[in-house]
């Protein structure tokens, strides 16, 4: 019997109320399978004789699709045309062959996540039957491409996961449901998950495209390589893993493998590189068609914080052949940036083992896809084969992300039996395009300011990312020129000043003494309007060529902070100083004339501000400034650091300049288990290099050196704990002026000493508990119950403890609360209502360290609840009452049913005593007989009540005999 799309056809005409007609034509696609459709429930108030004509023909369908292969793979794409409209398209590529011909979709039902679905027509292809639907289009050897789009507006933002769902995949894929013709039976579906998020805030996003088509070819012994070439248009980050294909929403399909797994061994190993998407087999073993899916999930960069926009899920198919054919081979290119404005130019060349086979190289990608007027790819055929690739980019193009380009050599093999089975090598490369650098950096000097200007219009200031300009300043020049990827921080570059929005800045109070360089970034990103949208997926340009400057010795310069006694009160720091330079670019003699005057302030702290004077000097000429050092004394040097400046005063006691203030270097010790970590702090106009730090075993007496690093900290290891080490610290630095550069600037911190001790905590011990739970019957007149914890602790690593410290918590929760301490092996939690609790202790040393906790423990209680079938209520006294058997125990309440042997309700309680006294619920007496009784009892566990249906250990109800004659 032939038949396929006519029926559709019939239905579609016929049965045109769509709530109708999408779940027969669902039900005609679908197996009988429970994960899908209940076809039922859309007959609900649809005319009787239009239910039965529709359901014949949805069964003509369904009986004619039933068995019919046809999927081989497909994934949903999506694009956002409005704040919360998207445009949809489903992918999908079909065999058509044999009686995949039957189950040929001109139509898909697509579930759009919030509760509605759409019955979508097929929009590719010409129409070859001139039924108003297209075709799709032949792409391969028994491959048709079919798309389905469609436009849907959300409800509001939420998460949504969009879906298509159907019959069936081909025939013989051997890593699904185990091979031997099962797959053909195995639905086939995708989904996309949007996560739409306030627009206001987040922008809009659309689902990543992957351009190269899900279906390839590998040979067996030789490496398969194929990339989907993901491309984002909003610029995300996409992140690529394996997962199980899916038969249905959180249902894999059944007995998947790993096509690594058929035939597995140390040359059988199949991946993806997250970051590219590139999958790799190394190597296929057994001839056959594999699927494989791939999720991928695209990542928005908001400030260094990776928020999730969506995922795609592809599923692909491998055809695994077994010829005598070997791969090209495409010559490796690296990964590269750019500027935008300039030409990416690439040359591509590939050769063939197999001598005869001529070789094709073709190229694909965003930038060829997007931009066709500003990309050319020529290519010359053979073996070897040569191509070159060029784009031309602007500043457009600049993204936070990067553009891959996938170039395929490919070889023209073909089978005996005529088939064309090409093998391929790719290369898969990444392009950043930067925003360009900004151009005509000048720097300019005025007293102890610099200006800096460069050249307006900025080349990409009219792009919507450019937001504005950042400054930043290091000490001394001759960095030169910066690449793409310039790391400013590590060169020393520090952020002096940024949102600058014109073409100029001006340095202030800038430090005397030093030679400087300045470059400018230009930072781009992207951000909605709204008041607190942060800004996401930013990049920033090429940094400009640095401009150099030498700042003057304007202001006098501190040069030497040198602690030289250490004590509380009698700790003394020597001063020293430079003055100001007498020419015309800095101090002026003729015009500043004397006398002349320093005044030295001094706080103990990080910033004397506006600290006391501590020094004074005085002099008529400026060659008589030669007093420019003292010793400060009565200081407490022992638990501060002293900082100082210097301010300086010509005639009438003006104020001509003011140093910038310079500390002590304060130093700071920490104990830990056989080690002491050093760190220090300073606050100094100059640069230091290097630091000795210097030790003594015997109190302070004598210090040898230790080290010598160049960053402020250092762990003294290897000692004896208890042991007293007393350390200080020598710093070694300079200005870089050119005249000061060989002025080596020596500088002591205060002593101090410090104690190793044991900061290791111990090991967690192993706890075990145990109760009589199980032998507490109903004859037994205890209500208070005990739990008894025993525990070992590792010698390994518990040599030094102490104690041990018991915790506990009534429902495993978070919170543990401290219940007793002990240095025994053991302990007993007594006279409790419950055995239900959650243990964990820890171990306790000598020197206070608790270890991590161990593992849970917990114990349940053990319910007793029995119920007689026995009840006698003649009101002898006796058994007047029916009740379970006391004491129960752990029962905290019950929903407790009696019924009439054919079903009435006669009681019910939540009472666990239950005290039946045999009426029924209108008063009247019960009847001597049968009754049955069913019902659950809630007991008290570490987790919270916990149902259990009654009879307890049986749990399928029970009946009560009640018997009144005497």
């Amino acid at each position: 019997m032939q038949c396929g799309m006519p029926e559709r056809n019939i239905l579609r005409e016929y049965c045109t109320n769509e709530s109708t007609l999408s779940p027969i034509l669902s039900f005609a696609n679908l197996s009988l399978d429970p994960t899908r459709f209940v076809f039922w429930q859309y007959f609900q108030g649809v005319n009787h004789l239009t239910r039965l004509f529709c359901l014949l023909i949805a069964c003509m369908t369904y009986v004619c699709s039933l068995h019919a292969t046809h999927y081989r793979a497909g994934e949903i794409y999506y694009e956002t045309i409005g704040p919360q409209t998207i445009r949809l398209t489903i992918v999908t590529y079909s065999k058509v062959s044999d009686q995949s011909a039957a189950a040929d979709r001109d139509s898909l039902l697509l579930d759009w996540g919030d509760g509605t679905q759409e019955l979508v027509l097929r929009s590719n292809g010409p129409d070859l039957d001139f039924n108003g639907v297209p075709d799709g289009v032949i792409i391969g050897d028994d491959v048709k491409l079919n798309q389905y789009t469609a436009v849907h507006t959300y409800p509001g933002v939420s998460t949504y996961v969009v879906s298509m769902l159907d019959q069936n995949r081909i025939d013989d894929i051997i890593n699904i449901a185990g091979g031997a013709g099962g797959s053909v039976n195995i639905a086939f579906y995708v989904e996309d998950s949007i996560f739409y998020r306030d627009p206001n805030i987040f922008g809009l996003n659309s689902s990543p495209i992957l351009f190269n088509p899900p279906i390839d070819y590998a040979n067996v012994q030789d490496t398969f390589l194929h990339n989907p070439n993901a491309y984002d248009a909003d610029g995300d980050s996409l992140v690529f893993s394996l997962i199980s294909p899916l038969q249905a929403p959180g249902l894999n399909v059944p007995a998947y493998v790993n096509p690594d797994q058929i035939i597995p061994g140390a040359n059988n190993n199949f991946t993806i590189n997250p970051r590219t998407g590139e999958l790799l087999w190394a190597t296929p073993q057994q001839v056959g068609i594999y699927n494989i899916a791939i999720l991928v999930e695209e990542y928005r960069n908001f400030d260094g914080v990776a928020v999730k926009m969506g995922t795609v899920i592809r599923d692909m198919q491998i055809i695994v052949v077994n010829e005598p054919n070997d791969p090209p081979q495409l010559a490796s290119i690296a990964d590269t940036c750019i500027t935008a404005g300039d030409t990416l130019v690439l040359n591509l060349s590939a050769t063939d083992p197999n001598s005869s086979d001529v070789v094709t190289i073709s190229a694909n990608g965003a930038p060829i896809i997007d931009f066709p007027d500003r990309t050319a790819f020529s290519e010359v055929p053979g073996n070897p084969a040569t191509a070159t690739f060029a784009w031309a980019t602007v500043c457009s193009d600049i993204s936070a992300g990067e553009y891959q380009l996938i170039f395929k050599a490919e070889d023209d093999y073909v089978s005996v039996s005529g088939t064309p089975i090409p093998l391929v090598d790719i290369e898969s490369f990444l392009v950043k395009v930067v925003p360009p650098p900004p151009t005509g950096l000048l720097a300019t000097v005025f007293g102890n300011d610099i200006t800096l200007t460069w050249d307006a219009p900025y080349a990409c200031e009219t792009s919507d990312a450019f937001q504005y300009f950042t400054v930043y300043r290091r000490y001394g020049c001759g960095v030169g020129s910066f690449g793409c990827n310039a790391d400013l921080a590590s060169l020393g570059y520090e952020v002096v000043g940024t949102n600058i929005t014109a073409s100029s800045f001006t340095d202030t109070d800038v430090p005397s003494g030093h030679e400087y360089s300045y470059v400018v970034v230009a930072e781009f990103f992207n951000q909605q309007a709204s008041p607190n949208a942060p800004a996401y997926n930013a990049v920033s340009s090429v940094p400009s060529d640095e401009a150099c400057v030498v700042l003057p010795l304007v202001d006098p310069i501190i040069i030497n902070v040198d602690v030289i006694s250490t004590d509380a009160s009698s700790g003394e720091v020597f001063v020293r100083w430079r003055r100001p330079l007498a020419d015309s670019t800095a101090l002026d003699t003729l015009a500043e004339v004397g006398p002349y005057r320093f005044e030295v302030f001094g706080e103990a702290a990080f910033a004397p501000a506006p600290g006391t004077l501590r020094n004074a000097s005085l002099s008529a000429l400026y060659s008589g400034l030669i007093d420019t050092s003292f010793t400060d004394n009565g200081l407490n040097t022992q638990s501060s650091p002293q900082s100082y400046k210097v301010d300086f005063f010509t005639r009438d006691s003006n104020q001509f300049s003011q140093s910038l203030p310079a500390s002590s270097i304060y130093l700071s010790v920490g104990a830990q288990n056989e080690a002491l970590n050093l760190t220090w702090q300073e606050d100094v106009p100059w640069n230091n290099t290097s630091y000795v730090v210097y030790r003594s075993l015997d109190d302070g007496v004598v210090f040898d050196s230790l080290t010598t690093v160049a960053t402020a900290s250092y762990l003294d290891t290897g000692l004896v704990n208890d042991s007293n080490y007393c350390y200080y610290v020598e710093s070694y630095g300079a200005y870089t002026l050119a005249e000061l550069a060989n002025d080596t600037l020596i500088n002591k911190s205060q002593r101090i000493c410090g104690i190793p001790i044991d900061t290791i905590p111990p090991c967690p011990p192993a706890l075990t508990v145990s109760n009589d739970c199980d032998l507490v019957g109903n004859d037994l007149g205890v209500f208070r119950f005990d739990n008894r914890l025993e525990w070992t602790q590792d010698n390994g690593c518990g040599e030094d403890v102490e104690s041990f410290n018991i915790y506990v918590s009534e429902d495993g929760g978070s919170t543990y609360n401290l219940v007793g301490n002990t240095s025994d092996l053991f302990y007993t939690d007594f006279s409790l209502l419950s055995f239900a609790r959650c243990y964990v202790v820890t171990s306790v040393d000598g020197f206070g360290n608790e270890s991590l906790t161990g593992d849970t423990v917990c114990v349940e209680n053990c319910p007793i609840y029995e119920l007689p079938n026995t009840f006698t209520p003649n009101g002898d006294g006796q058994n007047d009452l029916y009740t379970p058997r006391m004491p129960y125990r752990f029962i905290e309440s019950v929903e407790f049913r009696i019924y009439h042997s054919w079903g009435n309700l006669v009681f019910e309680t939540t009472d666990p005593d239950i005290n039946w006294d045999g009426s029924v619920l209108n008063g009247a007496q019960a009847s001597e007989g049968v009754y049955l009784y069913e019902g659950k009892a809630y007991v008290r566990t570490t987790s919270g009540l916990q149902a259990i249906d009654l009879p307890l250990g049986a749990g399928n109800g029970g009946f009560i005999h009640l018997i009144r004659s005497q």
